[in-house]
């Protein structure tokens, strides 16, 4: 596995070192932080999204071998936030 690598195959075939970088770009420069609390997925419901979003900026400049990252949950995060706000 290369931890230099945003890739998350685990998570289906889509997603590629580009895809989550793309991704990461919209997080970085188009999405706009909720005023209201949201359903993230099925199990998660935002009720900060500030804090949220904060948790999430730390966790992307800890790169791609961070701990969230290596489990695909901050891309699975950044592609729910893409299909709720994209």
């Amino acid at each position: 596995m290369n931890r230099d690598s945003w890739a998350a195959p685990a998570l289906g075939p889509e997603f590629t070192h580009q895809y989550v970088l793309d991704l990461i770009r919209w997080f970085e420069t188009e999405f706009q932080v909720p005023t209201a609390g949201f359903q993230l997925n099925s199990i998660l419901y935002v009720a900060g999204p500030e804090g949220f979003v904060r948790s999430l900026k730390a966790t992307l400049a800890q790169g791609p071998s961070g701990p969230r990252a290596m489990y695909g949950a901050i891309q699975q995060d950044l592609q729910n936030l893409r299909r709720l706000f994209g």
